[in-house]
C-alpha cells in the first residue's frame, strides 16, 4: 500500500512546479535606525497628553496583595489560603491554626486541605446573594454546625468565599412609578 502512494507522489511532484521563493528585504542598518530615532526624538509624544487633575489614583486605589486579603489555615504540615471573612466560626481550640504559618509547611489547595481535615472543619454552602450580605445565612443550619464544635468555613461551589455582614436598610425604599404611567 505504501509503495503506490510514494510512487504517485514522485510522479506528481515535478508537475506541481517549484515552490515560490521567499522574498528577502534589506536589513535595517545602524544609520537608518539612528536616523529614525533622531526623527522621533524631535517630537515629544507625551505632549499630546494632558496631566491628570485631582487626587492620585495610585494612592486612592492601593493594590493589595494576596496575603492581605487571605487567611492562612495551617495544620499537620499543610497550609491553605482562604479569603478573609470566609471563616464563620473559630472555636477556641483551633485559634492557633489560623494565620500561624509554620516554616516548612506545604502550601496546598483548599480541596486537598479540606479532604485531609474534615474531622475539625465543616463547611456551610452559601449562595452569591448571601455572600454579598443581601440575604441572611440560614440560622438553623448555622446553629446545627455550631453544636459540632468544628471550624466553619463558608463555601460557594466547593470553594471558600468571603461573607459580608448582612446589609440592613435603615428605611425601606419605596418603589415609585415613573411619571406618565397609569396606576
Amino acid at each position: 500500500m505504501k509503495c503506490p502512494v510514494i510512487l504517485l507522489l514522485l510522479l506528481v511532484h515535478p508537475l506541481l512546479g517549484e515552490p515560490p521563493k521567499p522574498a528577502f528585504r534589506d536589513a535595517a542598518t545602524n544609520e537608518t535606525l539612528s536616523a529614525k530615532f533622531r526623527e522621533t526624538s524631535k517630537t515629544n509624544p507625551m505632549a499630546k497628553f494632558t496631566p491628570i487633575t485631582g487626587e492620585d489614583p495610585t494612592v486612592k486605589n492601593k493594590v493589595v496583595g494576596l496575603m492581605e486579603t487571605s487567611d492562612l489555615i495551617t495544620f499537620n504540615g499543610l497550609t491553605t489560603l482562604v479569603p478573609k471573612n470566609s471563616i464563620i466560626q473559630i472555636p477556641e481550640k483551633y485559634k492557633n491554626r489560623i494565620n500561624n504559618h509554620k516554616q516548612g509547611s506545604k502550601l496546598v489547595s483548599w480541596s486537598e486541605f479540606f479532604s485531609q481535615n474534615r474531622g475539625w472543619i465543616s463547611t456551610i454552602e452559601v449562595n452569591f446573594s448571601q455572600a454579598k450580605g443581601e440575604e441572611p445565612v440560614s440560622e438553623k443550619h448555622l446553629e446545627t454546625l455550631n453544636k459540632s464544635g468544628n471550624m466553619i468555613v463558608a463555601v460557594l461551589q466547593n470553594g471558600p468565599i468571603s461573607v459580608l455582614p448582612l446589609k440592613t436598610d435603615a428605611a425601606p425604599v419605596e418603589k415609585t412609578k415613573p411619571e406618565g404611567t397609569k396606576p
